[in-house]
């Protein structure tokens, strides 16, 4: 059993690892030097797969929401497809890390939003919806009340 890579290859492998080795000595010593090696759970995870139809780069920051453990970093995935010209926020993120990571058009509606005062943020920061996409239950109206009853 082998790997079916050239010599040239495992040179080229070789390098990239050095690079990965460079910048997590980088990040890390970044984090010791803001105090982020402190913060509970912070972490941030980077993965590249060329072979993903989806998502060929994706970087993790701090702790998983839905693992079933309080933390104090909230956590953000950023991907960025082969075709994609910039990363993006997807799945379930914090509140903080949506309004840090989000453009100034996202940031300008979600601002008109709060202004509006029409739908708070909740306090676990999940939106749901938006003002085009209300549930057809109700009469198209949602209230932030009717899931407490």
């Amino acid at each position: 059993m082998g790997i079916a890579l050239t010599e040239h290859q495992l040179m080229i492998v070789k390098g990239m690892v050095q690079i990965a080795e460079n910048t997590a000595n980088q990040l890390l010593h970044i984090m010791e030097n803001h105090g982020l090696d402190k913060v509970k759970d912070f972490k941030i995870n980077i993965d590249v797969d060329p072979e993903s139809v989806l998502c060929t780069r994706r970087i993790d920051v701090g702790w998983k929401i839905n693992v079933g453990r309080e933390g104090t970093a909230g956590a953000a995935c950023l991907t960025r497809g082969k075709k994609d010209e910039k990363y993006v926020l997807t799945g379930k993120n914090s509140a903080e890390y949506e309004w840090l990571f989000a453009d100034e058009a996202v940031k300008e509606r979600m601002r008109q939003i709060l202004d509006a005062g029409k739908h708070p943020l909740p306090p676990d920061g999940l939106w749901i919806g938006d003002p085009r996409n209300d549930s057809p239950v109700d009469g198209w109206e949602w209230d932030v009340n009717d899931s407490l009853s």
